[in-house]
């Protein structure tokens, strides 16, 4: 089967994905630095990875990101006082079976924005 892709569209594909690529780098080193130690002892790697995508446009999203899975969810949101309720409205009519957050000792990486991280992890009943 013969590629259909012409070679403008490729060397298209080749620099988004690099670029993706240098991004995600960008993102994921900033977690290791930026996250306490006990984040990557109790979030296994697929979070970890899921995480870093959804860090990526956190911008884009309002600073507000909520990642769903089978029987959990994972929520990105600027830390404030009230950032645990405004977390939590979203899953009123769920079984919360464990609720845990990390913070930032850094604020997140976006230009203008200086307030640090909460990550929550949510697991259902």
């Amino acid at each position: 089967m013969p590629n259909s892709l012409s070679h403008s569209t490729s060397l298209n594909l080749y620099e988004a994905i690099q670029q993706e690529g240098e991004k995600f780098q960008e993102y994921y080193l900033w977690l290791e630095r930026s996250m306490p130690p006990i984040f990557f002892e109790e979030v296994n790697r697929e979070n970890l990875l899921l995480i870093t995508h959804s860090l990526m446009g956190f911008n884009l999203q309002d600073y507000f990101s909520t990642i769903n899975r089978k029987s959990a969810a994972i929520v990105l949101s600027l830390d404030s006082p009230d950032a645990d309720l405004r977390i939590l409205r979203y899953f009123t009519s769920y079984g919360i079976k464990n609720y845990q957050t990390y913070v930032s000792t850094e604020p997140v990486p976006f230009p203008s924005v200086f307030v640090p991280l909460r990550i929550a992890t949510i697991d259902f009943t």
